[in-house]
């Protein structure tokens, strides 16, 4: 049985930039979540101001999170080697 070289992932500006967008849906999931859960002045005193702007920054925030992760899954898979089918 051969083994094959494990590969590295390169940190492509592409994955950088999806991180980043990923650490933002982060930050609006804690504000959103954070005044759901605590109520006003978790983080910040006027960010969120009313309930809806708290769920808008929550679904807003896991939304990002999800497209951001799916983004970047594809960068990775375009860097791996393609490999004929086996017959």
């Amino acid at each position: 049985m051969l083994s094959r070289p494990k590969r590295r992932v390169r940190p492509t500006p592409t994955i950088m930039m999806w991180a980043l967008v990923d650490v933002a849906g982060v930050l609006a999931l804690a504000l959103g979540a954070g005044y759901l859960a605590h109520g006003r002045g978790f983080f910040f005193d006027s960010v969120p101001a009313s309930t809806t702007e708290a769920l808008l920054l929550t679904f807003g925030g896991l939304a990002t999170i999800v497209v951001a992760a799916i983004k970047m899954l594809a960068e990775v898979l375009k860097q791996m080697p393609q490999e004929p089918p086996a017959a």
